[in-house]
């Protein structure tokens, strides 16, 4: 199974929101051709990213840009990681689903939405300069750390970025970037958003600040961006009220929860016979994320293979703030009393509690958070 990351805790986060996610198929549970059938092979799949080819009988490549996860993501690679042979100097490019070819210097990459592919038949061709530069549009969005979701409130203004890049090795012309908002949304760029020639490998960066109406629910919110004939979008969430006070984590609303072994269940736990009335069970390898808003300052919990699971289970707990782990267990067993475990999580923005499967499977593994405590100012 492939382990956890930043990116799908983000897709969770925002299909958590919208309320209709789905876990992902990991790597190794979709076939080779799956993707491009026959003959094709992955080239790499990390993070919800899929790079897939197949050779064509022409001798052309058909490669495919796969994003597996609930949340758009930028897909890129290169002739040379997908093998191509050395072009003199560049690549036709055809996209399957539009028809339309391009060329590019040697680069693909794409803005690719949720659970969906973008397709590439790529060539060397002689006549590559009669095609127009292969062009990229990326909307970006600032995260706490990188890998998480965009986090947004009601009657704020937050800077989001369009970024257009020429692949080719020709000029394209009469660039323009918009941004699509949600109702009641308004966004203004702070500089140029139109260029009349976007040279070979520049880039048409524009800041745009975006407001949100007061009183903003909880959701998730799309944006779009649009430039030439390529679109690309994001998604904000709203995050559920900071904590205040000593509180128990599981009585929180989580901001998205990523378990590909079963749901998590906010209960009383036991390890080794001693039991802990407030607790949160869940199957390694998982993970809940929490918003906190910067408030908090310590999390502390007694944690273990909970009782359930007898004496099997090899479990690994770790606590992080934003990106940095603050805290980590190491490998737990059935066999094991809980083990105290203490995280500074001083100026968070959100805190995740993960669970591993400790390196041997996910059999029997029954990890147990006992009277997990957070303390946060107001």
């Amino acid at each position: 199974m492939q382990r956890l990351t930043r990116l799908s805790l983000a897709a969770a986060a925002a299909a958590t929101a919208l309320a209709a996610f789905a876990a992902p198929a990991s790597a190794d549970e979709v076939p080779e051709g799956a993707l491009l059938g026959a003959d094709s092979r992955i080239v790499r799949a990390e993070d919800g990213r899929w790079v897939v080819v197949k050779p064509l009988p022409n001798g052309d490549l058909a490669v495919a840009l796969y994003n597996e996860s609930g949340y758009p993501q930028r897909i890129a690679t290169t002739a040379a990681e997908v093998g191509l042979p050395p072009a003199a100097p560049a690549y036709r490019v055809r996209n399957l689903g539009t028809g339309a070819d391009h060329h590019t210097a040697g680069a693909l990459a794409a803005s690719v939405p949720p659970r969906q592919a973008v397709l590439y038949q790529v060539s060397r061709d002689a006549n590559w300069a009669a095609y127009p530069p292969l062009l990229e549009l990326d909307l970006r969005l600032p995260t706490p750390y990188p890998g998480a979701a965009a986090l947004v409130e009601g009657d704020a203004t937050t800077q989001v970025s369009t970024i257009v890049t020429n692949l080719g090795l020709t000029g394209a012309a009469d660039i323009t970037a918009t941004l699509s908002l949600p109702y009641q949304w308004k966004g203004a760029p702070t500089g140029p958003a139109t260029v009349k020639t976007l040279a070979p490998g520049q880039q048409l960066i524009t800041t745009w600040n975006v407001s949100t109406p007061a009183g903003l629910p909880r959701n998730a919110y799309w944006l779009e961006a649009a430039a030439a004939t390529m679109k690309s979008s994001s998604i904000f969430v709203v995050p559920p009220p900071a904590p205040s006070g000593q509180t128990y984590v599981s009585d929180l609303p989580w901001l998205s929860m990523a378990n590909g072994q079963g749901a998590v269940e906010r209960r009383k736990v036991a390890v080794n016979k001693t039991s802990y009335a407030r607790g949160l069970a869940a199957r390694a390898p998982g993970a809940l994320e929490y918003y906190l808003g910067g408030r908090c300052t310590k999390l502390s919990a007694s944690v273990g293979v909970d009782d359930t699971a007898g004496q099997r289970g090899r479990v690994t707990f770790e606590i992080w703030a934003d990106g940095r782990k603050a805290a980590e267990s190491g490998p737990l067993t059935g066999a094991m009393p809980a083990v105290p475990l203490t995280a500074d999580i001083t100026g968070a923005r959100l805190v995740r509690l993960v669970v591993t499967d400790g390196g041997d499977g996910p059999d029997g593994d029954e990890a147990a958070w006992g009277d997990p405590v957070i303390a946060c100012s107001g």
